[in-house]
C-alpha cells in the first residue's frame, strides 16, 4: 500500500500505523502547527478501490471536539468598493461614517484570508438603509464555527462645501478611525510662522501635524491651549507659498491621520490679503508711552497683537477711529480684523 500527499511523490508511510486486524489504518503527521494539507486518500487493493476517488481529508479538522483551526479571519472589508478606515482582520464591529448627502444603502464586500472555498464561505447581509447594520459571516464548512464581522451606518452631517483653506470642519480621514475635528489656519507675518488651531471633541488627545510641504515629511507635536483645542506653529513666511499638512490625531482605542488640508501663506478667506508694508496699513508707529497707534478703525473692529513667536499678548474691540494698545517696545505683529472681516496683518518694530 503506497500514502503519499500527491506533491512531488513524498512518501507517509513513515507516518502510518496499520492495525493488528489490518482493517484500520492510523497517520500522525509530526507537526506542532496544523499542516495545511487538503488531499485526495488513495487506498488501492487488488481487484477493488474500497474508498471513492478522490476523497478530500481535510487535516486542519479536529474531530475530537478541540477548537477548529480554520482561519476564520477577512483580508479585505471593503464598502462601496472602499477599504473600511481601520479595519484590522482581529477587529469585528465598526462604525463606519458615510460621506455627506449619502441616500442609499451602503453596498459591503470582504474577502476571506483562507482562500479555499472548501475550508470556509462567507455570507454577507446587506445594511437596507443609510443607518442600517450590515455583517459578515465566516463560516468554517461543515461545522457551526463562524466569525461575525459587524459594520454599523451613519452619515456625516457636516457640509465639505462650508470648509475654506482656512477652516472647516471634517470628518474624513486618511487612515485611522473616522471622528469630527475643527480647523483654522491663520498667518502671522512676523517672519516665523503661520498658525494652525484644531479642536476635537475627543478627551484625552494628542495632536500632530505632519507636514509634507517638504521631503522627508516632519512631523510636530501640538500644544493643547485649552481643554480639547490645540495650536500648532508653522515656519513659512512667503506670501501664496501653498503648505500641506494632515493632522494626526492619538487617543485610547486608537489614531487617525486626516486628509491632506492645503493653505497658502497670508490667506484669510474673508478679504484681502494681509502682509501690506507699513506705509500702506492704518498702523503706525509706537507712541511715547511704549503704545502701538492703530487709526482709521471702524467701531467693532478687532485688534490684535502678537509677539513674534505668534503669542498672543492682547486683543481689543476698536470704539473709536484711532485706538492705542499698550505691548511694550520691541518687534510686534498686529492684526486688524474689521467689522467686514478685511484682515489687515502689519509687523511694528
Amino acid at each position: 500500500m503506497n500514502i503519499n500527499n500527491g506533491v512531488g511523490g513524498n512518501d507517509l508511510r513513515d507516518y502510518m500505523t496499520l492495525s493488528a486486524d489490518k482493517k484500520t489504518i492510523t497517520i500522525d503527521v509530526p507537526s506542532t502547527t496544523p499542516p495545511d494539507l487538503y488531499t485526495p486518500l488513495y487506498v488501492l487493493m487488488p481487484g477493488e478501490v474500497n474508498f471513492p476517488w478522490p476523497t478530500n481529508i481535510d487535516w486542519n479538522t479536529d474531530c475530537s471536539g478541540v477548537a477548529p483551526s480554520a482561519n476564520l479571519n477577512l483580508s479585505t472589508l471593503q464598502v462601496n468598493g472602499a477599504d473600511v478606515f481601520g479595519f484590522s482582520s482581529g477587529t469585528t464591529d465598526y462604525n463606519v461614517i458615510l460621506p455627506f448627502g449619502t441616500t442609499a444603502a451602503p453596498t459591503v464586500s470582504a474577502t476571506p484570508a483562507e482562500t479555499n472555498t472548501n475550508i470556509v464561505s462567507v455570507s454577507i447581509t446587506q445594511a437596507t438603509s443609510v443607518t442600517g447594520t450590515a455583517t459578515v459571516t465566516v463560516s468554517e464548512v461543515g461545522t457551526s464555527n463562524t466569525k461575525v464581522y459587524t459594520l454599523n451606518f451613519s452619515v456625516s452631517t457636516v457640509d465639505p462645501s462650508n470648509n475654506t483653506e482656512c477652516a472647516g470642519t471634517s470628518n474624513d480621514v486618511f487612515s485611522g478611525i473616522p471622528h469630527f475635528y475643527s480647523y483654522r489656519f491663520e498667518t502671522i507675518p512676523s517672519g516665523v510662522n503661520v498658525t494652525l488651531t484644531v479642536s476635537d471633541p475627543l478627551v484625552g488627545l494628542v495632536g500632530y501635524i505632519l507636514d509634507y510641504t517638504i521631503d522627508p515629511m516632519v512631523e510636530t507635536g501640538m500644544t493643547e491651549s485649552a481643554n480639547q483645542t490645540f495650536t500648532g506653529l508653522l515656519a513659512y513666511t512667503t506670501a501664496g507659498e501653498a503648505i500641506t499638512v494632515r493632522l494626526k490625531f492619538a487617543f485610547a482605542g486608537g489614531d487617525a491621520v486626516t486628509n491632506d488640508l492645503v493653505y497658502h501663506v497670508g490667506e484669510d478667506c474673508a478679504g484681502t490679503v494681509g502682509l501690506v508694508s507699513a506705509k500702506t496699513t492704518s498702523v503706525y508707529g509706537y507712541a511715547a508711552n511704549g503704545a502701538i497707534n492703530i487709526a482709521n478703525l471702524s467701531s467693532g473692529d478687532i485688534i490684535s497683537v502678537y509677539d513674534t513667536n505668534g503669542k498672543l499678548l492682547k486683543t481689543i474691540t476698536a470704539q473709536n477711529s484711532v485706538e492705542s494698545i499698550a505691548a511694550g517696545k520691541g518687534l510686534s505683529v498686529v492684526k486688524v480684523v474689521t467689522a467686514t472681516g478685511t484682515t489687515i496683518l502689519k509687523i511694528m518694530n
